[in-house]
């Protein structure tokens, strides 16, 4: 790739001296010189000519020196590197270059040795300059096309609360990137019947984000194709292990069952954290049960439903590992976090628990993590 470079300077002799010195690299096309006599003519140049990497310019030029030169030179392109040429010992003038964005400074008369090294720096310079400002606009992409995609995750999300016959859902998902992996739906599958689904795909940000998508919309498709609750989880493996093909790629999931008139729910937590069953502002012994992530492996082995009779009043918790993962000490367990914490209702009706977390327990957000809780009033 050829490196195009402005000499500005009102002696010719410079001409003659540049086109010697890089006699083999012009010839080569490596390096393609283009000369001012002042600095109103090279800025014009400038303008016209965006493929210029470096300027070597002089101070002293009638009409507009260097120092104006380079203030031109920042506010039109600040990728171009200018170097300096100046009477030795002119340090005033030097620095005051300096200032006003000079990369190097060469000192007459011009060391053959010097002028090369300079150039071949300054040249680097430049190509390292013109890569960060490549990479930092690709970053900007895809910044932008991250929030594109945050934002379409989350219209992807139910509104949360969400009632369901004698069942209401309160809850919040806090992703740890633009986009990440926790999810949760609730699909009615008709007047009276509707299945509760909450995962956690594995890995984190764009992948598990991925997973998460794949996973909604074959629930989607199957919930237009099945009736019965407990014919959801197989197909759904299947389609899980068929697109990914790898056992890095998979999501622990609960499927919770619901019926508008009936307080006996049935629930399958497959490879996911412990349901937590809250009476009376007691939790309940923890039930064990359950089945194999979806998508780890071809075939699932019987998956175990439990089932739950509910009173009025009672609640469940459903969360994901993000809350345990993100506290200093990662032994605690889930149930006492919950018993510390008084008035969970109201904290995730404003949004506010996990900000509640990282102001008491020193929580932070290094995955997502969500909290749902659902109440059965009875």
């Amino acid at each position: 790739m050829t490196a195009h470079i402005l000499v500005v300077d009102d002696e010719p002799d410079l001409k003659r001296f540049i086109e010697l010195v890089f006699k083999k690299k012009i010839k080569a096309n490596e390096y393609q010189f283009t000369f001012a006599l002042n600095g109103k003519d090279a800025l014009e140049i400038l303008r016209n000519s965006p493929h210029i990497n470096m300027v070597l310019t002089d101070i002293n030029m009638p009409e507009m020196d260097g120092i104006t030169l380079l203030k031109e030179i920042r506010a039109l392109n600040s990728i171009i590197k200018p170097v300096i040429i100046s009477a030795y010992g002119d340090m005033a003038n030097i620095r005051s270059a300096m200032n006003q964005g000079a990369f190097d400074f060469l000192t007459k008369p011009i060391n053959l040795r010097d002028l090369e090294i300079t150039v071949n720096k300054t040249l680097q310079e430049v190509a390292f300059t013109r890569q960060a400002h490549h990479d930092r606009e690709q970053f900007v992409a895809i910044e932008r096309e991250l929030d594109i995609a945050h934002q379409l995750q989350l219209s992807m999300m139910p509104n949360l609360p969400r009632d369901f016959g004698p069942f209401s859902l309160e809850g919040q998902i806090l992703l740890s990137s633009q986009v990440g992996g926790d999810f949760w739906d609730l699909i009615e599958l008709n007047d009276e019947e509707a299945l509760l689904v909450v995962g956690d795909s594995s890995g984190h940000g764009l992948a598990s984000a991925l997973i998460m998508s794949a996973l909604r919309h074959s629930l989607q498709a199957l919930a237009t194709q099945i009736k019965d609750y407990r014919d959801f989880v197989e197909p759904l493996n299947e389609i899980m292990y068929r697109e990914f093909k790898t056992k890095a790629r998979y999501a622990t999931m609960v499927f919770v069952h619901l019926k508008r008139n009936c307080p006996t729910i049935r629930y399958l937590r497959a490879g996911h954290e412990l349901i937590l069953h809250r009476r009376a502002n007691c939790f309940q012994p923890e039930e064990w049960r359950g089945g194999l992530p979806v998508g780890l492996f071809p075939k699932r082995t019987e998956d175990e439903w439990v089932e739950i009779t509910l009173h009025p009043g009672d609640e469940l918790f459903f969360y994901t590992d993000g809350i345990i993962d993100g506290l200093p000490n990662k032994t605690r367990k889930m149930m006492p976090l919950l018993e510390d914490t008084s008035n969970i209702k109201e904290m995730l009706e404003r949004q506010a628990f996990f900000s509640y977390l990282a102001a008491e327990h020193q929580w932070t957000n290094i995955d997502d993590a969500t909290l749902l809780m659902l109440h059965y009033q009875g």
